[in-house]
């Protein structure tokens, strides 16, 4: 038969033991989550940059596409008087009143 103090040291032995695996075991644990943890910060963090360019560079071509279409807007409006006065011109060559002639249709700039 094993004697008291053989079994009471033998379990805080095995207690001593787990204890110490536990605590290896958890800070493997941190040190793998502090890692991972600057990773995705570093992550997050690219991917906001990146998103910061992108959303600069939407804004750049929309600010880009408003001015092109404001463009093209004028010169189809002045195209359109130009046309008209020629329309009017040509009327007067023929001897005829503008309102006798019929007119293109007109554009809906809205």
């Amino acid at each position: 038969m094993s004697s008291y103090e053989e079994v009471v040291i033998s379990q805080l032995k095995q207690m001593r033991e787990d204890n110490h695996l536990l605590i290896c075991f958890q800070e493997n644990k941190v040190e793998k989550l502090t890692k991972e943890l600057k990773f995705l910060r570093g992550s997050f963090n690219a991917l906001g940059e990146k998103m910061r360019k992108v959303s600069e560079e939407n804004r750049i071509v929309r600010q880009t596409t408003k001015m092109h279409h404001k463009e093209i807007k004028e010169e189809d409006m002045d195209l359109a008087f130009a046309s008209k006065d020629e329309f009017q011109k040509s009327a007067m060559v023929l001897g005829q009143q503008p309102s006798e002639l019929v007119a293109p249709p007109a554009r809906d700039w809205a």
